[in-house]
């Protein structure tokens, strides 16, 4: 297993992404989809536990409570997942219901790719998607030259 501080792009993930730990979350798009799938237990104060039956899927921290880095994840995550709008909606409907990263439609892709990243993202949702379907036209018409 590779730490996620490894991957340079999600494309070329090696990591286990049946669980992450708190200490593993760079906010890749296989950990968003995997924190969405698990945002009722992390609403609960709930870290899931890892599946090799080991106990606990988070250490405790005795400066501050079990549940504490659980709530900081998914209020990141809900605060994300806001400034998307719609697509992040539709985006949590289909990965609750079993969609994966390649199964995904373009809207909710998108909203997944947006909330990716370390940080949050400065521009606005449709600002970035704009930005992005520029660059992309840029690089069509530049390749037909």
């Amino acid at each position: 297993m590779t730490d996620c501080r490894s991957c340079r792009t999600w494309k070329g993930c090696t990591h286990d992404r049946s669980w992450f730990g708190y200490q593993e979350i760079r906010w890749c798009a296989y950990q968003v989809e995997w924190l969405i799938s698990n945002s009722d237990m992390l609403r609960k104060g709930q870290w899931p536990a890892e599946e090799t039956g080991s106990g606990p899927g988070s250490r405790q921290f005795k400066s501050e409570g079990s549940f504490v880095k659980a709530s900081v994840v998914v209020a990141e995550l809900d605060a994300r997942l806001k400034s998307t709008g719609v697509c992040g909606k539709l985006l949590v409907a289909l990965v609750e219901s079993g969609g994966t990263l390649g199964t995904l439609d373009r809207d909710a892709r998108d909203a997944l790719y947006y909330i990716s990243g370390w940080r949050r993202k400065v521009t606005s949702f449709r600002a970035w998607r704009n930005q992005r379907d520029r660059r992309v036209q840029n690089e069509a018409f530049l390749a037909s030259e």
